[in-house]
């Protein structure tokens, strides 16, 4: 083992040792104490360029799909689960399937503002909506889904 400490000191000192995920900056390397410590810790070292988020994130993707999807994953999961022609999907389908349900959504949105502003307007109503809906063509296989009260 002293090996490995002896090689760490003639590394560059513009280096950060991670343990556990927990950037140690002022590492006493002559208290070897530690090393006596059975317990198994999984050790990096990173540059001092990434900062401590960048290597969290890298160890979470789950931290990284928060910024990429808005929506509940668990819930467009939970919608896709009642599909009996899907048997199992996985993370990677479930968030493009979410992020194209948000740009969908997002499209929508924007489409329909546009005739609230046509009829000056600030709120989107259901009748904004419709009208959208009968002008676009891409949105055409969603004629008659909004029922009129």
């Amino acid at each position: 083992m002293d090996g490995i400490m002896d090689d760490l000191n003639e590394n560059d000192t513009s280096e950060t040792i991670v343990v556990d995920d927990m950037p140690l900056d002022d590492l006493n390397l002559d208290d070897k104490s530690y090393l006596n410590d059975t317990e198994t810790v999984e050790t990096s070292i990173v540059p001092h360029t990434d900062s401590f988020d960048t290597i969290v994130e890298s160890k979470c993707p789950e931290k990284k799909m928060e910024k990429v999807i808005q929506l509940p994953l668990t819930r467009i999961k939970n919608l896709m689960k009642l599909d009996p022609d899907v048997n199992i999907a996985s993370q990677d389908a479930a968030i493009a399937i979410t992020k194209a349900a948000e740009l969908f959504i997002h499209m929508l949105g924007k489409e329909a503002y546009k005739f609230t502003k046509q009829n000056k307007k600030k709120t989107i109503q259901k009748k904004d909506i419709n009208d959208c809906i009968a002008s676009c063509e891409a949105l055409a296989f969603l004629e008659g889904t909004l029922k009129d009260d």
